[in-house]
């Protein structure tokens, strides 16, 4: 199993917290200022535009997408909590423990932690989320043919005709100067 199959579950059920951790704060965000509650819309819809992106696609740009949502998510707390945040400072400024805001800021960090992981064990891998159907992508990835092995790009071999590779180089035209 993969990594990103182990993360994948998680990460969106983090990000559905998320979502509702956000709708939950509706009420209060309106009550303080309109535009907080305009952020809240904001932030669960983007919680659940990255749950739903998890749930059909597993490529690394979504899972940057999580990442990125993570941060933001887990920054955003730790930035209104310090500094406040206008026309809300007494509700926002060092009130550490109220339980949505907090839930939002774990639930982030867990998000972006799984993502970086998933991100970090696919360095150097290809993540190809099609199946290589043409041979001309096949030799374009390096993707090996059915009962042939590979062959480095640049050595070309001659072929009998019953079909084998007899071992020996084509000779190219920039060869025959040597």
């Amino acid at each position: 199993m993969s990594s990103s199959n182990l993360a994948r579950w998680p990460a969106i059920i983090g990000m559905l917290g998320v979502a509702i951790a956000n709708l939950a704060l509706l009420p209060l965000g309106f009550h303080i200022a309109a535009y907080l509650g305009v952020m809240a819309i904001l932030a669960a819809g983007m919680a659940l535009a990255s749950a739903a992106a998890l749930f059909t696609d597993d490529t690394n740009l979504v899972w940057a997408l999580a990442l990125a949502e993570g941060v933001l998510n887990a920054a955003g707390y730790l930035v209104t909590r310090l500094t406040g945040l206008p026309f809300a400072e007494p509700y926002s400024l060092r009130q550490w423990s109220q339980p949505a805001t907090l839930a939002i800021a774990l639930l982030g960090t867990a998000v972006a932690g799984l993502a970086s992981w998933t991100l970090h064990t696919r360095r150097g891998r290809p993540c190809v989320s099609t199946p290589v159907t043409s041979a001309l992508e096949r030799e374009r990835r390096g993707v090996s043919g059915v009962g042939r092995a590979r062959q480095a790009p640049h050595v070309k071999f001659r072929q009998s005709r019953r079909g084998d590779d007899l071992g020996r180089r084509r000779r190219r035209p920039s060869d025959a100067h040597h």
